[in-house]
């Protein structure tokens, strides 16, 4: 899920002072957060629920921008195309769907996304992001029934900042990897500013962070008694939940097979 890159530097002043006001409305969110609800479990949920709210909020703007330019944003409910992708994750957002999943399902319900979980991870432990995705192994967050997000309240900033502009482009990509996916740079821009906010306050904070793949995380999850209390602790409950990406050698090979050259 990478996102359209551009430097700082290149930025003229007047943007560069808008995201830093990005950056400072983001950090006393989430520094606020941490003073409310102090280092004890139920914090991974709190600064997920946040940073929905704050990327959403900043967001907003760009995305009605690009509605009025007649270029809306490609994303609806119920599409799928990149939820076969290997999604990475931090451990409080890993922690953040497992608690909201636990107080917004039925038990029955809940244990079903406990053994789609079990058995995505059980199909893709350890496989590079395109291999994966390859293997067309769905995230277990996604509502069977109608292909919605069950965790969409406290959805990883993945998934949340991962905006197309181009159905037709994630379509290709979902049937036949890769594929460039066009992204608003603006948004991604907003996106990394408001996570790694994130980052450095829980790391301020003396959380751990560590880059791990969605479905191995939740694994880690469910299957340690007491996971967040744990990971405040700094137990190494998600060792074996490191996210292991894609080469650009790889895709770049993949392509030429294909006789095509990636953008």
């Amino acid at each position: 899920m990478g996102l359209d890159k551009i430097s700082f530097a290149e930025l003229p002043d007047d943007a560069k002072a808008y995201f830093q006001g990005v950056y400072e409305r983001a950090l006393s969110q989430f520094r606020g957060i941490v003073d409310e609800y102090g280092i004890s479990p139920g914090i991974a949920r709190a600064i997920a629920e946040a940073r929905v709210a704050v990327l959403q909020s900043e967001l907003t703007p760009v995305i009605n921008s690009l509605d009025a330019a007649g270029t809306p944003v490609a994303c609806a409910k119920g599409c799928r195309c990149c939820c076969t992708t290997t999604v990475p994750v931090s451990p409080d957002e890993a922690l953040a769907l497992i608690d909201y999943l636990k107080a917004t399902l039925g038990e029955a319900d809940f244990a079903a996304f406990a053994a789609r979980t079990h058995a995505a991870d059980a199909r893709g432990h350890g496989i590079a992001s395109v291999e994966r995705h390859q293997l067309k192994i769905f995230c277990p967050v996604l509502n069977p029934e109608d292909g919605s997000c069950l965790g969409h309240a406290v959805r990883p900033v993945a998934c949340q900042g991962y905006l197309s502009m181009s159905l037709q482009a994630c379509q290709a990509d979902y049937e036949d990897t890769p594929r460039h996916i066009p992204h608003p740079i603006a948004a991604n821009l907003i996106t990394q500013i408001v996570d790694s906010t994130r980052t450095f306050v829980l790391s301020e904070a003396g959380l751990g962070n560590a880059e791990l793949e969605l479905t191995a995380a939740l694994v880690a999850g469910l299957d340690t008694p007491n996971p967040e209390a744990g990971w405040i602790r700094g137990d190494p409950i998600f060792a074996d939940a490191v996210y292991t990406p894609t080469r650009p050698e790889d895709l770049a090979r993949m392509a030429s097979e294909r006789g095509e050259t990636l953008d």
